[in-house]
């Protein structure tokens, strides 16, 4: 299919219009609300702190990567001091080894958040305000459901992407709280994957739990069955950050400037969350293919 042609489809025009739509809205609340919006960088060198290795890219002989979240970035952020951070975040993931790639896009946009915030429970209600003001401002009537992390993980199994609509013209958002560790998944290196990621504050450790019965101060949100994002909040502790480090056999070294960072860190507890932009859109609209919702998906 010809670009063109791709971009005068009706549901691609639908797509790209709601997703300036979804933009302004998210702006306004956060704007409202005492964000503030920075732009972190998506190249970074290869020097260990943040580095991907998967999407390699050389300037000038230098070898650089692209990022796949701007986590590092705003949890700097608020070391610094800054109170409130927002933008909509360009990320770079792999996809070639995923399944139900009709969801996932190498290159996709997330509404990206981080602040100081006392607890999850706060963390998930400004998420959840987020939602309800730019849904409010579509004219879309959204339901909102709160589960628990383990029991959902029971019920529906390790992909937790809950789908508890009664009719199929509802707009529903389950918000899973307390999110496993892990759910035991492992590389191709078998090295333990962690749910969210290694920056997640646990609930607790326990030499007697196993480790895929803790839970983390975090959440998931699925939206009509789509994962849309999810949040938690951050461990702020050094000595904790590098047990969960070695937990997951990331090398603490490649963190090092991070880790300094941290260790002087004596501030309030941080917390963040991000909404995939386009799978957002995917579910409002029931959009089966996540190259829909996009201007140029694979244009070469």
């Amino acid at each position: 299919m010809k670009v063109t042609q791709h971009l005068q489809k009706e549901e691609v025009i639908r797509c790209l219009e709601l997703t300036n739509q979804i933009k302004a809205a998210a702006r306004h609340f956060f704007e409202r609300n005492g964000f503030v919006e920075f732009d972190t960088p998506v190249l970074t060198f290869k020097n260990g702190e943040l580095y991907n290795p998967t999407f390699n890219v050389m300037v000038d002989g230098e070898s650089l990567s692209l990022v796949d979240s701007p986590q590092i970035y705003k949890m700097l952020l608020m070391f610094a001091g800054c109170d409130r951070y927002y933008q909509f975040a360009h990320c770079f993931r792999p996809i070639a080894h995923e399944n139900n790639k009709d969801t996932r896009i190498c290159e996709f946009i997330q509404i990206d958040t981080e602040m100081h915030v006392e607890n999850l429970d706060n963390l998930i209600d400004t998420a959840k305000t987020l939602l309800e003001n730019v849904c409010k401002e579509l004219n879309v009537e959204v339901k909102f459901h709160i589960i628990d992390g383990i029991w959902c993980r029971s019920k529906f199994g390790v992909g937790m992407k809950p789908d508890i609509r009664e009719r199929d013209d509802e707009t529903s958002i389950v918000i899973i709280k307390h999110m496993p560790l892990t759910n035991g998944e492992r590389t191709a290196d078998n090295i333990l994957m962690p749910n969210h990621h290694i920056f997640a504050k646990p609930d607790e450790f326990s030499k007697e739990k196993d480790l895929m019965n803790i839970t983390t101060e975090s959440f998931d949100l699925v939206m009509n069955g789509i994962e849309i994002g999810g949040g938690d909040m951050r461990i702020t502790d050094v000595r904790m950050q590098e047990k969960m480090m070695d937990i997951f056999a990331v090398d603490t070294e490649k963190y090092r400037t991070y880790l300094n960072e941290l260790a002087d860190y004596d501030g309030k507890p941080i917390g963040g969350f991000a909404i995939g932009l386009q799978r957002f859109v995917m579910a409002l609209t029931n959009t089966k293919n996540i190259r829909e919702t996009v201007a140029f998906p694979d244009w070469r």
